[in-house]
Order: C-alpha cells, then structure tokens, then sequence
C-alpha cells in the first residue's frame, strides 16, 4: 500500500491474476528501492478484538486487531487510518465480531476469500484418485478462510465502501469463474463497490 500526499494507493497481489509483463517495474513501483532498509517491529496486541496502535507518525496510524487462522497463532488484521480515510487489511481469517468492527464505515477493505464449493470439488477429486494428503489440505484450510458468501454479509455489515478481494482460494483467474465463484456470490449481499482483479490491480482512495 502506497501513501502519498494526495491518495491511497492499494495494490492487490495473491488475486489468481498474472502480475504485469514488466514484473521488475510492477515490484519496484509496490516497494520502491528507497523502502529497502525496512525492519520488522515486534509488537503487542488484544487477543479480544479490540485494536491496538502499533505505528504513528505523520498522520498515519497503523493498528492490530485479531484474525482467527488457527492453528496458526498470533495472526492479526491492521487498520490503517490517515486524513480521514480508512483502509482495513482482513489477513487470513474466517468471519469474526473484530473484523465487522474494524471494517465499520472504512474506505477500503482488503480480505482474503474462498470459494468453499470449488475447495469441497477439488477435494473430492483427490480423494479420487487416493492424494488423501492434497484432499486433507483442501479440508483443513476451510477452517480457516472466510467464505465469499460469509464476506459479502460481513461488508454489508459493516457499510465499508469498497471490497477488493485478494488471495483468492482456489487461485482463479479465467473471468467467467471468477464472477460465478466470487463475484456473484458476494454482489447478492453486498451493495458496495467490488474490487476483483489481477495481481497488481490498483485501488486509488484519493485523500
């Protein structure tokens, strides 16, 4: 996500599209080569739902909240609020209370989806042909994505203004089973703008 003075710029990665031919370019422009000595910062957040600051400076705020992607602990969600406007980044997670909080009224919110009817075929197929360690795989991660359906009454809920899905599970990129998949399923529940594009799709908030 690029800030600037005059917009917020997202950019989707993990949708199922292929990146831009100039893929060098594409990368440079998400991270430009003056970002590279960015560290890590350790951090503590509410295991409750509640969002917790973990950077402030110039305007922005960055907070945590908890996402739910077990067995895998911690895992969070931010919330990044600057002149007025709100992006909010669901990470891995299924429906929860702290997600449709976080996302209240925001500008932009960016959530992982799955298609839990193609995961369910695509299991059974392996079960099939005896790739019982593929088929548990498309069981197990069930558990832990939320569902194109679940998402669309979740941004609903909470009267966010666009919705720009990103790691889409399975990983589709053919248009027709996009919209069948996850267009159609979340534009049934959600009035919202709805962002679904390649890898390096731009989603422009101007400030």
């Amino acid at each position: 996500m690029l800030l600037r003075t005059d917009a917020i710029t997202a950019v989707l990665v993990g949708t199922g599209g292929p990146m831009p031919s100039n893929r060098a370019q594409s990368c440079s422009e998400v991270m430009p080569p003056e970002w590279s000595e960015a560290r890590s910062m350790a951090f503590q957040y509410s295991r409750e739902g509640q969002a917790t600051p973990v950077y402030a400076a110039d305007g922005v705020v960055v907070s945590a909240f908890a996402a739910q992607h077990p067995p895998i602990e911690p895992n969070v969600g931010y919330r990044v609020e600057v002149a007025g406007k709100t992006v909010v980044l669901s990470g891995d997670t299924v429906f929860t209370d702290a997600l449709v909080a976080q996302s209240r009224g925001a500008d932009l919110l960016i959530s992982d989806v799955m298609a839990m009817d193609a995961v369910r075929q695509i299991q059974a197929a392996n079960e099939a042909v005896g790739n019982e360690a593929a088929a548990r795989i498309m069981h197990d991660i069930r558990d832990y994505h939320i569902s194109a359906e679940a998402l669309g009454a979740l941004a609903e809920q909470a009267g966010g203004k666009r919705l720009a899905l990103t790691h889409l599970a399975p990983p589709i990129d053919q248009r027709l089973l996009v919209r069948s998949f996850f267009r159609r399923p979340i534009a049934a529940r959600y009035s919202g703008e709805l962002v679904v594009g390649p890898d390096g799709t731009r989603v422009v908030i101007p400030l």
